[in-house]
């Protein structure tokens, strides 16, 4: 979210004049013609405080635009819009709909439905907008975008798992995200990881990720979990845990990787908004495994890009997995899928999504 958030910014600058209101220490990744005001880094100082920052900027000079980079932001700019005569627009990301808690349904969602617009990162958060009742007509579905690279060197990432990582393996499988239970890792770790080793033995685990810390949906323990049946398992040397991993790291686990795993779950209150790991992989030319939940069906594009499995069939996702085979024409494939989530892609979306809703208030 953050690198999306830091790319709107960027995209609005070359049309707008631009403020942001960010977590302290945001201004090192924004160009210096954004004038940036931090407010403190922790979500509840940051909901409690940046309205403040907000408010004395607009006192100062008047926006066209109060821009909040997800539902949590609803509330100020609903407010600022009011006061000011701002147009109002949020980028929704899925979860910021369907939190559970009372809080947040009766008072971020009711500021969300009265925006002038909206942009979601799915058919199925756009969905879930509209069951919360805001208005069809607001919404604007503009998926999240991904650097696409030039070259992508499969052969010599793979010799840097063996040589960096000391990773030998046939079938080399990566999971990326944070370790949170909608990912859905424990489940499949339980159900689906012992198959798919008698299926091929040769499989190696690599996890890249660690237990999220500020979320909406903040649950601890899962990562724990997730190495104790590892453990009981005798799985040591079949599972390797990265942790959080910088993007030069990220991107080489991309391009060495067979197949990514995603065996997302439904849970109540938490949802998948988009599936952006999908898109990196695919990026570098591996193929994701993934069940249909949430928005990843608008990340995956099935038989192309990899396979979508019906949600909670692990019979169906060893199936798919055992199935996966590297190949030239298949890297191919999931980089041509790729350049549909391209930066210059999203860019103009955006920017007409904004000059229709700066239109529309007029």
């Amino acid at each position: 979210m953050e690198t999306l958030l830091q790319h709107c910014a960027e995209t609005l600058c070359s049309s707008y004049s631009v403020t942001v209101v960010g977590p302290r220490g945001c201004s090192q990744y924004l160009d210096d013609s954004i004038e940036v005001i931090e407010a403190p880094t922790g979500l509840p100082g940051f909901l409690l405080l940046a309205p403040f920052y907000i408010l004395s900027r607009l006192y100062r000079q008047k926006f066209d635009l109060v821009f909040g980079g997800s539902g949590l932001m609803a509330p100020a700019c609903w407010l600022f819009g009011k006061l000011f005569g701002a147009a109002t627009l949020c980028y929704v990301h899925g979860l910021d709909i369907v939190v559970s808690s009372r809080v947040y349904q009766a008072l971020f969602l009711p500021c969300l439905r009265c925006l002038d617009a909206i942009v979601v990162n799915s058919r199925n958060t756009r969905r879930l907008s509209i069951e919360a009742g805001i208005e069809p007509g607001k919404i604007s579905i503009i998926h999240p975008g991904c650097e696409i690279p030039g070259v992508v060197d499969r052969a010599l990432a793979r010799q840097w798992l063996r040589s960096g990582l000391g990773v030998e393996a046939d079938f080399c499988l990566l999971f990326v995200g944070r370790i949170a239970p909608r990912k859905g890792l424990l489940a499949f770790m339980r159900c689906g990881f012992a198959p798919l080793l008698h299926r091929r033995p040769d499989t190696v685990l690599l996890i890249a990720g660690d237990s999220p810390e500020q979320s909406l949906a903040h649950r601890s323990g899962e990562l724990a979990s997730v190495a104790r049946e590892v453990e009981e398992n005798g799985w040591a040397d079949r599972v390797r845990f990265l942790g959080k991993i910088d993007d030069d790291t990220l991107s080489l686990c991309y391009a060495a990787a067979d197949c990514l795993l995603f065996p997302l779950v439904p849970v109540p209150g938490d949802v998948e908004g988009f599936g952006m790991v999908a898109i990196e992989a695919a990026a570098r030319g591996t193929p994701t495994v993934a069940f249909d939940e949430g928005g990843v069906s608008d990340a995956v594009s099935d038989g192309i890009s990899g396979r979508l499995v019906p949600s909670g069939n692990y019979g169906a996702m060893v199936d798919a997995l055992a199935a996966v085979q590297s190949s030239a024409e298949t890297a191919a494939a999931c980089r041509e899928h790729a350049r549909k989530f391209g930066w210059d892609v999203f860019d103009p979306r955006l920017l007409q999504t904004i000059n229709e809703a700066l239109s529309d208030k007029r």
